[in-house]
């Protein structure tokens, strides 16, 4: 019965260090993609929130594991976490750089189109021919929602949040010109 217990404490003892060596090698790798997230993680949240926000998730899991001991698999992880916030680092300034490019362009047309439709839209003007009185003012209706929308973009903008100013202001664009068409064909 001795050999027994000698026999499973050695195989406890050879058991454990492989086990904190596992551990070790996990926090390093954990923490080696936590600090080089970090130094992109404020531009990432406004570059690029979609991949931010995966990024962020999956590291909160990883921390989760680590907890659950799950060395192997939180190793498994950052192997492929590292790649993914390394590509993130180098084309946030080419994806910067394209959003100011399109928020440029929606911040020289929209504001122009919502005025134009402000003139069409006044509550003195008569409907166009073949639009009802109801169709007009819900027409208004939707261009004061327009005009939120658009106030929210510059919000966002303001606040450095390129991604989420330029698609709010696509979508206030694209509803723009759909509704511009649809007062001027009077339908």
């Amino acid at each position: 019965m001795h050999r027994l217990f000698s026999g499973a404490g050695l195989l406890l003892v050879l058991l454990i260090p492989a086990c904190g060596s596992d551990r070790k090698a996990a926090v390093a790798a954990l923490d080696e993609v936590e600090m080089s997230y970090a130094v992109i993680q404020e531009e990432a949240r406004k570059v690029a929130p979609d991949q931010s926000a995966s990024i962020e998730t999956t590291l909160a899991a990883a921390r989760a594991r680590l907890d659950a001991r799950e060395h192997a698999a939180v190793l498994a992880g950052m192997r492929e976490l590292g790649p993914r916030v390394k590509e993130l680092s180098d084309r946030l300034p080419g994806m910067r750089s394209e959003l100011e490019y399109t928020w440029k362009s929606l911040n020289s047309s929209v504001p122009g189109t919502l005025a134009s439709l402000r003139q069409r839209l006044r509550p003195a003007n008569r409907p166009p021919y073949g639009t009802s009185r109801q169709r007009f003012d819900a027409a208004r209706n939707t261009l004061l929602d327009l005009a939120e929308d658009w106030d929210s973009a510059l919000v966002a903008m303001s606040g450095g949040r390129l991604a989420e100013a330029v698609s709010k202001g696509e979508q206030v664009k694209s509803r723009a010109v759909g509704l511009a068409t649809g007062v001027h064909e009077g339908s």
